[in-house]
């Protein structure tokens, strides 16, 4: 059990990112203690009895809804020593937002623990008398003058054992009694960070209680020490279990791939088959599509011959509508010439007969007007017909013609009525043979496409028992990897005491020796110490002084090299040309004297416009603005004439000694200019920087 101590704790939240919040309220509870952190306003706590392992729970809310919330360890959060500041961004868990955190500040420190006065027991007359006990094995152990034949591990591991003649010591330092002093609690983590002026200037008790803390780990890794061998033993038999394990699973893996291969090439096969067969119904039924084609176009043929079959015997039915017409006509004619005979015998009657005629007269009249219309309208009826029958004459024609297609279109329907009939019979016995067929391969998908569900779900079914070796295999490597892990540590841990218990030792024995020789060395040390401690101020002042120094010199020279590189570019620039009071040689000067790159091959004036141009003779003038130089015939504008003449110069000069002497006097006069020797002039190119910039 960890012991629970008093502690001053502070709380504040800093900021809030992720999400945006109008009025952020941070819950904290741990324990019994609920409080509530608003924006950058801080909240202490006194007097709180924690341990590293104590939970801390934090909560973000939103007004009163609860946004998201952290569970968080006082180790992790302050370490172990639960002490110091702390500026920490948290990741709360949220729903709403995947990635809110929360800034929190905070502080920890130690409160004073209450003291308990302790009341001693009077001391014995025996204590109080002057004579001190001696124990010789003691004294021989302080010395180095035993002679013992039993190891030094023997004599630890059997140190709890209580034989007949034991003797239990416990050494004490002769102390008055003891004021108030501060305790402390000591951790194996905290003794390990103790220093040798530490251990000096602690009191007895607090020295016996980190003798007690070291002695307790010493017995917890001799325990650990001594249950290591079962241990190693128990993982050993894991380890080679789980090889085993491994094997059978290769084994078992392998026979699962060749079974599966063997599936799979099965599957092919099965596949193909499938395959061809469907080509083969695809090839049928194209085939029956043209035949069903054809069928239709027989079809088609035979409905143009049913319309002509029509056609025809609409032609006989105008034939007869025609002759009954005509009869119609030559009836009507012979009665119009019986009532035109009436009417003439009638004109010689009497005239008491008159009033009946004339009545008959009239009755006549209106059955004559009725007849002309009737008349009339047969022979508009007459016209048409006789239009009719021209056309039908006209159509007969055709007929005649068109009896004889159909007589022959008619026995090719015969013929073709046959071959349908064959078709028809061969269409009928290839559709029971490709029904058989169809009946057959849809029996046989059914069987492959079993088979094949059979097969996937065997290969759905080893693949999950491969993934569970798999995982099982994985499980068992992380394992082992865990338990090795677990030895080594162990093993570095018996180590780490073991040295732990060699290192007490040489504390004791360099205690002892850093208490006589503090007396001597520790005066020396601080006379040392305060002469190092001058000398160095000593040394650091003269030091910032120089660094002081070397920059001012590192900026004169910076500035130095500058000044010389605008020097030697304003030295390596050719001389400016300097006219004469002559209109000519001033637009001369001027337009060489505005060039960017200077011409290398200089003008020589001579009298009346003529010049020499290194050893051309030329003459120049001016003509509305421009300068133009006559060479040897015609006129030529000054860019051509430079731009053709002067590598014609430049090539004569180098080729004729003279020139090249003069080259190297010019070349000399520019050094000499510049003030710096040849290599100088190099080397400033070179190194424009000091070399403590670079």
């Amino acid at each position: 059990m960890e012991e629970k101590r008093p502690f001053e704790m502070k709380f504040e939240l800093k900021e809030i990112a992720g999400c945006l919040i109008t009025q952020p309220i941070c819950h904290v509870e741990f324990g019994d203690i609920k409080q509530q952190l608003y924006m950058k306003s801080p909240i202490s706590l006194q007097s709180l009895e924690l341990t590293p392992n104590t939970s801390l729970n934090l909560s973000l809310a939103n007004y009163e809804t609860i946004v998201g919330s952290t569970k968080i360890s006082f180790g992790t959060f302050f370490g172990e020593g639960l002490q110091g500041k702390i500026n920490k961004w948290l990741k709360f868990k949220s729903e709403e937002f995947p990635n809110l955190r929360v800034k929190i500040a905070a502080s920890a420190s130690k409160g004073e623990k209450q003291k308990v006065k302790k009341v001693r027991k009077a001391k014995n007359n025996l204590a109080q008398q002057s004579v001190e006990p001696h124990c010789p094995y003691l004294e021989n152990l302080a010395t180095g003058n035993t002679v013992t034949t039993q190891p030094l591990d023997d004599l630890w591991k059997n140190r709890n054992v209580e034989g007949q003649h034991s003797i239990k010591i416990s050494l004490e330092p002769d102390s008055p009694s003891r004021t108030e002093e501060n305790e402390f609690d000591f951790t194996p983590e905290q003794i390990e960070s103790l220093t040798v002026d530490q251990l000096q200037k602690m009191s007895g008790s607090n020295i016996k209680k980190v003798l007690r803390v070291i002695c307790e780990e010493a017995k917890h890794l001799e325990i650990i020490a001594l249950s290591l061998p079962g241990k190693r033993e128990e993982l050993n038999s894991k380890v080679e279990q789980r090889r085993d394990l491994e094997k059978w699973s290769k084994t078992e893996i392998c026979k699962l791939r060749e079974t599966w291969a063997e599936k799979k090439e099965f599957y092919d096969k099965v596949q193909y088959d499938l395959s061809n067969k469907n080509q083969k119904l695809i090839e049928a039924k194209d085939s029956q599509r043209i035949l069903e084609g054809e069928v239709s176009e027989k079809s088609m043929e035979l409905l143009d011959l049913k319309r002509e079959h029509v056609l025809l015997s609409t032609l006989t039915i105008h034939k007869s509508t025609l002759q009954d017409a005509l009869k119609q006509k030559s009836e009507l004619q012979a009665k119009v010439d019986k009532a035109k005979d009436d009417l003439k015998n009638s004109a010689s009657k009497t005239s008491l007969e008159l009033k009946q005629i004339l009545d008959e007269t009239e009755q006549v009249k209106a059955k004559i007007k009725s007849v002309d219309k009737e008349y009339k309208d047969s022979h508009d009826r007459n016209i048409e017909l006789r239009q009719k029958i021209n056309s039908l004459k006209a159509q007969l024609q055709q007929a005649h013609e068109l009896k004889e297609k159909v007589s022959s279109s008619y026995n090719l329907y015969k013929t073709q009525e046959k071959c349908r009939q064959q078709l028809t019979e061969d269409l009928l016995k290839l559709a029971q043979s490709i029904k058989q067929q169809d009946i057959e391969i849809t029996e046989t998908t059914k069987k492959l496409l079993s088979d094949n569900k059979n097969i996937i779900l065997e290969l759905q079914n080893t693949e999950k028992k491969l993934e569970l070796e798999d995982h099982k295999i994985h499980q068992l490597h992380k394992d082992t990897y865990e338990s090795i892990a677990k030895k080594v540590s162990q093993e570095e841990i018996c180590c780490i005491r073991a040295d732990m218990s060699h290192l007490v030792e040489d504390l004791n024995s360099l205690n002892d020796f850093h208490k006589k020789s503090n007396q001597i060395i520790l005066p020396d040390l601080d006379a040392g110490s305060k002469i190092l401690m001058e000398e160095s101020e000593k040394i650091n002042f003269q030091a910032e002084k120089l660094d002081k120094m070397i920059e001012q010199v590192d900026e004169k020279e910076e500035e130095l090299d500058n000044l010389k590189n605008a020097m030697g570019e304003v030295k390596k620039r050719a001389p400016p040309y300097v006219p004469a009071n002559d209109p000519v040689d001033i637009a001369l000067a001027e337009y060489l004297n505005s060039l960017e790159s200077p011409v290398p091959i200089k003008f020589i004036r001579q009298e009346g416009g003529n010049y020499l141009f290194g050893s051309k003779k030329i003459y120049i003038k001016i003509e509305s603005g421009r300068i133009l130089i006559k060479v040897g015939g015609g006129f030529t504008s000054i860019e051509e004439f430079l731009s053709v003449y002067t590598k014609i110069e430049i090539e004569k000069a180098g080729s004729s000694p003279k020139t090249m002497s003069a080259m190297g006097n010019i070349s000399q006069i520019g050094r000499q200019d510049s003030g710096l020797s040849p290599g100088r002039a190099l080397n400033t190119e070179s190194s424009n920087r000091s070399p403590r910039r670079n």
